[in-house]
């Protein structure tokens, strides 16, 4: 989308829905164009002096178009499963949605509160995160969406990411990141070819398990930028435009490993999603392949910033980078370390 389409169309948005278009509206709109974001998001005051959270479609392509009409189905499908129950999480409640011109857009009730962290700055969930929310509500919450019943979400059009998807982004990672990780300095020995070897195999192994669990509703992006800690220290979470069927390990994994600043935390919130795995010998399994993956994907993410001469992030991407490839040994040699 053109930027003076942009420039004629938002502000027309925030007319029709009774807001004001400040320049530093404008301001910000700019820097997401540049940084080529998917989505415009802000949180706005109406003139009524009500707080909205605001998300607009940037790109035309037709992943994010796809990304955006699920996201707006799983919100009112969340509305109709979860009414009035107790799920240790909040999840965000859709108003109204439709199309104006060339956007898409929603607004949803703001939920006050602050980021779990920015995975640019803090690699990973925020220390103070860490100490104020409670692991055993998100491990509970986690529980609570990968229970419904996927026959109900199928009208939805979710993947099903199985194998296939785990050893496609194994290829991606080790042809990038993994090939200059093993020759480079930084390595010392740490992340070796057998390693590899290990991966492979423990990925054509699962291969069955992996196709056959691939049938509980999972987030799929759980780094600290869509977790809100509020004021009275609840959790919620938002963006689920990347919500697809996997297995249940996966965002259990994905939390376990952005918490690493606190390993009480980690294994508080473990213990209790643990709780209902009637098969713990096949969660292991599953958890095992999931912790590869995101440990490679996390890795990945603070290597580009040990390279970078000019950031001053390098201290804290490099104790993030070493917990990882930590992590990543466990769970390929002694997983009974995590688990």
């Amino acid at each position: 989308m053109m930027l003076k389409e942009l420039r004629k169309n938002i502000p027309s948005l925030y007319k029709k829905l009774s807001l004001d278009f400040a320049e530093n509206d404008f301001n910000k709109l700019n820097e997401y164009i540049k940084r080529r974001e998917r989505f415009f998001t802000t949180i706005i005051k109406t003139r009524k002096e009500e707080k909205l959270f605001l998300k607009i479609r940037l790109q035309k392509s037709k992943d994010v178009i796809r990304d955006f009409t699920k996201e707006i189905g799983l919100y009112r499908f969340f509305k109709e499963s979860f009414q009035g129950k107790k799920i240790g999480i909040i999840l965000p409640e859709l108003i109204s949605s439709g199309k104006y011109r060339n956007l898409q857009w929603y607004l949803g009730q703001c939920q006050e509160g602050n980021l779990a962290g920015q995975i640019d700055e803090d690699f990973g969930l925020k220390e103070s995160f860490l100490k104020n929310s409670s692991p055993e509500d998100l491990a509970n919450g986690i529980n609570s969406y990968q229970g419904l019943s996927s026959k109900k979400i199928k009208k939805l059009n979710l993947y099903h990411q199985g194998a296939w998807w785990y050893w496609q982004d194994f290829n991606f990672y080790q042809k990038t990141f993994l090939r200059r990780f093993l020759s480079s300095k930084l390595n010392r020995g740490s992340i070796s070819k057998k390693d590899l070897e290990i991966i492979k195999k423990t990925l054509r192994g699962g291969r069955e398990l992996l196709e056959r669990e691939a049938r509980f509703l999972y987030h799929g992006d759980l780094y600290p930028n869509n977790i809100i800690l509020t004021p009275s220290n609840k959790i919620f979470i938002l963006d689920w435009g990347r919500s697809n069927f996997n297995n249940p390990s996966f965002d259990v994994a994905f939390v376990y490993l952005n918490a690493w600043k606190n390993k009480r935390w980690q294994k508080v919130f473990l213990k209790n999603y643990l709780k209902s795995q009637k098969n713990k010998e096949k969660f292991k399994k599953l958890f095992q392949i999931s912790l590869i993956s995101i440990t490679i994907r996390l890795a990945n993410h603070c290597y580009k910033y040990l390279g970078d001469k000019k950031t001053n992030k390098k201290k804290q991407a490099f104790l993030a980078f070493e917990n990882y490839i930590r992590e990543l040994k466990n769970a390929l040699n002694d997983l009974d370390k995590i688990l």
